[in-house]
């Protein structure tokens, strides 16, 4: 048993590296959606390790994720990465041709807010891929606490037991039945077009015993053609946006904001910072206000932004972002805490 960062434990461990697992998850992917010069977002990309891969099929990859460390990490290599919540999208609606939910349902704040936001921001005729844990699965693979100690590693039944328990064990990830989906699912503009499921890729085992990586891939990735496939690692569910197919507004451009507050309590949240509001119930979303802030009820209104946020909740108040924040508020993210 190991101490955990509950942070690092809450949000679990992006893609690092790629390998086969992912060539597969990949290609399932491209069966069902086109990649090629779309407009993709990657929803909790974590370093970037999707992005980047996806860019070999679309010059207009972009990612966002909530863990600032991760996105200083990726942004080494990539561009295109942004500060945000998947609650809280920074984008027009309809911005993309295809959002990317890759095992991310799981450790969000609002699954349902998450998946509301990725139909939002996905253009009528355009696709919503989703992974996520699968209940059925014999492992919990996220590990599991034993009173305030964490456990790391897959253990085995604890998706079996009664959902108080297993939220007692694991109450930083989820596992969807199939019927929790479809109520996620619910009053969403949305079709499914497929809804599989995918067994584990076994690389680290493969790594280990390459013969033993073989036999265990022949058997279980053929099981995911018969009924057993519902005893699979993850979902696969593929979304289709239903509506007439429109083009992103004039002036509104899909690419990250790169400054955006992530924090639950700060009001800057999910707003981009040189003037465009998604919030849904903002008047001003959709439209340029050159840095002025314009509802009645913001005690900014009429003064320029400057790329600060005035509230006292913010942690990045006054906060350089090193490389998140765009540069027109001066490389500082518009959050709270002037003092």
């Amino acid at each position: 048993m190991i101490e955990a960062p509950e942070r690092v434990v809450a949000l679990g461990h992006p893609s690092y590296v790629w390998r086969s697992g992912q060539d597969r998850r990949l290609a399932l992917i491209r069966r069902y959606a086109s990649l090629e010069g779309r407009r993709i977002l990657d929803v909790g990309c974590g370093i970037g390790a999707y992005v980047s891969k996806l860019r070999e099929f679309s010059d207009h990859v972009y990612g966002v994720d909530i863990e600032e460390g991760r996105l200083r990490r990726g942004a080494q290599s990539l561009t295109g990465l942004a500060l945000a919540a998947s609650e809280h999208l920074p984008f027009s609606d309809g911005a993309f041709d295809l959002v990317l939910l890759h095992e991310v349902l799981e450790h969000v704040q609002d699954d349902a807010s998450t998946l509301r936001e990725a139909c939002r921001v996905t253009t009528p005729g355009g696709r919503i891929v989703i992974y996520a844990p699968n209940r059925l699965y014999p492992f919990e693979t996220h590990g599991i606490y034993l009173g305030r100690r964490y456990v790391f590693g897959n253990i085995p039944l604890v998706n079996y037991l009664p959902g108080f328990l297993r939220r007692r064990l694991a109450p930083h990830a989820r596992a969807y039945l199939s019927g929790d989906l479809r109520r996620l699912m619910q009053g969403l503009e949305a079709r499914v077009v497929v809804h599989a499921y995918v067994f584990p890729g076994f690389d680290n085992i493969a790594a280990r015993s390459a013969r033993l990586g073989r036999l265990l891939k022949a058997v279980f990735h053929r099981l995911e053609k018969t009924p057993l496939r519902v005893l699979g690692l993850s979902h696969f569910l593929v979304l289709e946006r239903e509506g007439p197919r429109t083009e992103p507004a004039e002036g509104l451009r899909p690419e990250p904001v790169e400054g955006l507050c992530p924090e639950p309590a700060c009001p800057e949240r999910g707003r981009r910072v040189e003037g465009l509001r998604p919030e849904p119930a903002c008047p001003e979303r959709g439209r340029r206000v050159e840095g002025l802030r314009t509802e009645p009820a913001c005690p900014e209104r009429g003064r320029r932004v400057e790329g600060l946020c005035p509230e006292p909740a913010c942690p990045e108040r006054g906060r350089r972002v090193e490389g998140l924040c765009p540069e027109p508020v001066e490389g500082l993210c518009q959050k709270e805490n002037l003092g």
